[in-house]
């Protein structure tokens, strides 16, 4: 029976999430994949997620709450795992939610003996849980880990699905990580990843919910924690005793300059649009010396952060570039100082300004694509942001 042996294993750390949690609860028992069981941790919650939990559980035995005092994310799912027994495992954290048919989809890719993962795309919500037309993930181009190298595209959990034994030989979650902790995970797993032993689906397997008062919107420690994962990235890493040879020593070092100041323009992006013009500079100021940037870049990650951080897809940036122009320069100005490359805040603003002028609700693909095709991004992320733009129709937006 399922009860005993399930085949997944899904872990979901709750915190102050009474108000989403029914809702990613919901969306496992909506799944054709059956054998699955759910792990709730507690993160010592003041609300009712306990509560809702429990109730699921009088219902249906595949729940179950494990409870701790507040640790964080990372030490929940932990403890997590050290209850699963299933042979998959999938984290879902309590603010998101699982598409139709979305285990048996990442469960069916992970069939086959030498393969350790299967991940798919995420859709972003807004707070509310209405629909987006922004999607994100890793399209499976390249290999997995130099796609972590160069930023988080699998910064969603549960777009992920894990083999058990893989986890049991490159450990677990690190605690001392307030953010990033999967994408830590994630350079771990896809390090000791071999050719064809990790599987893009190309659909769209999980919802994510974009809330203001998202951890991630913590700009100074996430940059201090994505630095550090980035270094691990660019590194031998000592905790993966067998890792595959082309990723053992590492993402080459001369990148990593180059990949933190990219991930520090994305944080400075999230203060600039929380209003908080301090820490921008702040981040700034913890970039010493700035690489060569290039404009286009710098725009798709001031925008992306922009976006995010008012919890706005993309093609919604012409409706905060108005509020936004002037901080934006200030910004960038200061930039421009640090980087000593004179002309650069102007460049930039121009970018910026020219996308922000595309992306207006409903336009018309035809506007969209010439400005997607005339840029010639070299970060990822960066470019994830401008393919976002040209996806305005809702056939093209969701891989299924």
């Amino acid at each position: 029976m399922f009860h005993h042996s399930p085949r997944i294993s899904v872990i979901t750390p709750a915190y102050r999430s009474q108000d989403t949690l029914p809702a990613a609860l919901g969306s496992l028992l909506a799944q054709d994949e059956w054998r699955w069981e759910s792990i709730v941790v507690d993160d010592g919650s003041p609300d009712d997620s306990a509560g809702i939990v429990e109730r699921h559980a009088r219902d249906d035995m595949r729940f179950q709450l494990v409870r701790q005092k507040n640790a964080g994310a990372c030490a929940a799912r932990n403890a997590g795992l050290a209850a699963a027994r299933g042979t998959f495992v999938l984290f879902l954290d309590a603010d998101d939610w699982l598409e139709p048919r979305a285990l048996s989809a990442l469960v069916d890719a992970c069939k086959g003996r030498r393969r350790i993962a299967a991940h798919g795309s995420f859709r972003y919500a807004k707070p509310d849980g209405s629909p987006t037309f922004w999607t994100g993930g890793d399209p499976g181009g390249k290999p997995l880990f130099s796609a972590l190298a160069a930023t988080n595209l699998l910064s969603v959990p549960s777009c992920m699905m894990l083999r058990r034994s893989v986890l049991d030989e490159v450990g677990d979650f690190d605690p001392t990580l307030a953010h990033c902790g999967d994408w830590d995970l994630w350079g771990r797993v896809a390090r000791v990843a071999g050719p064809g032993q990790t599987q893009y689906i190309d659909r769209c397997v999980t919802g994510y919910r974009m809330r203001p008062a998202s951890l991630s919107r913590n700009p100074q420690t996430l940059l201090r924690d994505a630095r550090e994962v980035l270094g691990r990235l660019h590194a031998a890493d000592p905790r993966v005793a067998r890792p595959a040879h082309a990723f053992a020593a590492g993402a080459p070092s001369a990148e990593l300059s180059e990949r933190i100041a990219g991930f520090a323009l994305y944080s400075a992006g999230l203060s600039l649009a929380m209003g908080d013009a301090s820490t921008g500079e702040a981040i700034l100021d913890s970039v010493d010396p700035w690489p060569k940037l290039h404009p286009n870049d710098a725009a798709g990650f001031l925008l992306y952060a922009m976006c995010f951080a008012r919890c706005r897809p993309p093609r919604e940036a012409g409706v905060l570039w108005p509020e936004l122009r002037g901080p934006a320069r200030d910004l960038l100005e200061s930039l421009e100082s640090r980087a000593r490359v004179p002309g650069l805040a102007e460049q930039i603003m121009d970018v910026m300004s020219e996308l922000s002028d595309a992306a207006i609700p409903r336009i018309a693909r035809p506007v969209v694509e010439p400005v997607l095709a005339a840029r010639r991004c070299t970060d990822t992320l960066a470019f994830e942001y401008l393919r976002n733009l040209a996806r305005m129709d809702h056939g093209n937006c969701f891989a299924q």
